[in-house]
């Protein structure tokens, strides 16, 4: 698997509009009032046991909820010198077929090269999603979608991305494939 910073001119544009964007939601307060009421109504698993090692969170003495958005206010958003590139190799290929990102605990973001053409407001739910892992939270079953839908990562993500999508004027219905169905109804009654 190849890393680098380096991007092409149309990958540097993306992912600065995708910054831009994740920043945008991250600077309104709604997102954040949001995700408290999704806390409160049981929609999103915050849990994670790797997260319940990270002396930050045992030494906060917060709900996971409120450490969550107390580690996303500090530490904002990605900017751009911590995000790169992964081009996967030949034998990985079929592995990473799916993946549009990868990220760990404190580390760099690393956006699939293949994967730019999703446009920078998918990027930007990719950027938040990934946020939360380099906050600490892990999927509790596996990569795949489909099983991990309804956990920090993924709802915070896709709230984010629903709230872009409303802000920039696109369809409310234009949704991420495979989003949590109670996130769904939620973001139904908020109107996003």
């Amino acid at each position: 698997m190849k890393f680098s910073s380096q991007m092409n001119a149309m990958q540097e544009s993306v992912t600065a509009e995708a910054v831009s964007f994740q920043n945008m939601v991250l600077a309104d307060p709604e997102f954040f009032t949001s995700i408290r009421a999704l806390a409160d109504s049981d929609v999103i698993s915050w849990y994670s046991e790797s997260m319940s090692e990270l002396p930050s969170y045992k030494q906060s003495g917060l709900s996971p909820v409120e450490w969550f958005i107390s580690e996303l206010q500090s530490h904002g958003g990605y900017e751009r010198h911590e995000i790169m590139t992964f081009e996967p190799g030949w034998f990985e290929k079929f592995a990473y077929r799916k993946t549009t990102a990868l990220s760990a605990f404190r580390a760099p973001v690393k956006l699939h090269i293949n994967k730019f053409d999703r446009g920078s407001v998918d990027i930007a739910n990719t950027l938040l999603h990934e946020r939360i892992h380099w906050i600490g939270q892990t999927h509790q079953h596996g990569q795949d979608r489909p099983d991990n839908c309804c956990d920090a990562a993924y709802v915070i993500g896709d709230l984010g991305g629903a709230m872009l999508k409303r802000k920039l004027g696109r369809p409310a219905h234009a949704r991420t494939i495979g989003i949590c169905p109670k996130l769904a109804s939620k973001l139904d009654a908020l109107g996003l």
